[in-house]
């Protein structure tokens, strides 16, 4: 069939597969060639027009969406990872996010109801990015202004964008970049960025808390199912 190990590695990539499964279908190729064929690359979807887009669509799915589904602890524990860390990633404390994650985790800790899933926490942080920061900063700053009552000072985004200049903070040290980057954002954007974010962390903590839940408790009901059929079939009590 002419088939490579690394199409069979891209192949389990796009089913969400962990590396270790492709060994197994590389040893189907040789004894069942046309299953391992039609079970992985005749089922890859067709590659998107625009390639930076999908790699990012598929980095979120495999990254965040699919750890998070797969979890093998309790949903509302793996659910309350998945909000803190959105929550935590919608602050405008770019830097200190991550170990504003492990205090919290700590504390959780102390309580069955408020512990939750550390490592999908630090992941979901980093939907503040180099890509998204500017334009949710901008969503956050017009949100600020308008809780101020300031109809009349909302600046365009691409006024907004220069402003948000990366290298008037920036340095060789870590640290120093960051205390920068703070100071830099309190006085050029102030109260409207620093309270503008807060409606929208709640918001959409609260959503992705309730949509993660419901997508870990549909996939475990689709999965008991289908182990129910597959004992029903075979005759053995589920």
């Amino acid at each position: 069939m002419g088939v490579k190990a690394n199409e069979i590695l891209l192949a389990c990539w796009y089913e969400g597969l962990p590396r270790w499964s492709a060994k197994h279908y590389i040893k189907a190729i040789e004894t069942r060639p046309e299953w391992a064929k039609e079970r992985l690359l005749d089922n890859r979807p067709p590659k998107e027009k625009n390639g930076r887009l999908a790699g990012l669509g598929r980095l979120v799915r495999y990254k965040l969406v699919v750890p998070m589904k797969r979890s093998p602890h309790p949903p509302e524990y793996t659910a309350r990872g998945v909000a803190v860390g959105m929550f935590l990633g919608l602050t405008p404390l770019v830097g200190v996010q991550m170990p504003l994650v492990m205090i919290l985790w700590a504390l959780g800790k102390l309580n069955e109801r408020t512990n939750f899933h550390l490592i999908l926490a630090l992941a979901w942080v980093w939907t503040s990015n180099v890509f998204t920061i500017v334009p949710m900063y901008y969503t956050f700053y017009i949100t600020g202004q308008i809780m101020l009552g300031r109809f009349s000072d909302l600046s365009g985004y691409s006024s907004f964008a220069k402003a948000f200049n990366f290298e008037a903070w920036q340095t060789g040290n870590f640290w120093e970049t960051i205390t920068n980057y703070l100071a830099y954002v309190a006085e050029t954007f102030g109260l409207p960025l620093g309270i503008g974010w807060l409606p929208w962390a709640i918001l959409l903590a609260w959503l992705s808390y309730r949509i993660s839940l419901k997508l870990i408790k549909g996939r475990r009901a689709r999965l008991a199912r289908k182990r129910a059929a597959a004992n029903a079939a075979a005759g053995t009590p589920s």
